[in-house]
């Protein structure tokens, strides 16, 4: 698959009817450029490929620049985003796609519950997972 083939969601975005300038607002502008991002037919096309290509500014599928640094660090090794996303047990990706986006308190747990996840073996994933939830109050996240 070509570059064009890959990107040609891009030419789909609402975005593309505006400044370019203007995605790349800073603190409460930021709210109206998320506005434009959630009402996107390929909002989640254009998230993934910044969080693929570790794009550090703008808004980009409704995430600020800050937000998505948080998923970065929650999951630093190469993460197939696509594939994170349509997990139907994340609850922050599922709350990403639903146009909500998620608290700086989730982003900083789902942090700490990867890290957690990281060093915990394969076998006893599920029950680390269980005592990562409860130590960082996250049971109802």
């Amino acid at each position: 698959m070509s570059l064009f083939q890959k990107q040609a969601w891009a030419t789909h975005g609402v975005c593309t009817a505006q400044d370019p300038d203007t995605l790349f607002a800073t603190g409460a502008a930021q709210r109206q450029v998320r506005q434009m991002c959630l009402s996107c037919p390929v909002r989640m096309d254009c998230l993934i490929e910044a969080l693929e290509s570790k794009i550090a500014f703008g808004v980009w599928g409704g995430l600020t620049e800050r937000e998505r640094r948080s998923l970065l660090r929650a999951m630093p090794e190469d993460t197939d985003w696509r594939e994170w996303f349509a997990f139907p047990n994340q609850e922050v990706a599922f709350d990403i796609r639903a146009g909500r986006i998620p608290t700086r308190e989730e982003l900083y747990k789902l942090t700490v519950l990867m890290a957690e996840a990281r060093k915990c073996s394969a076998s006893a994933a599920t029950k680390c997972e269980e005592n990562s939830l409860e130590r960082v109050g996250a049971s109802n996240l």
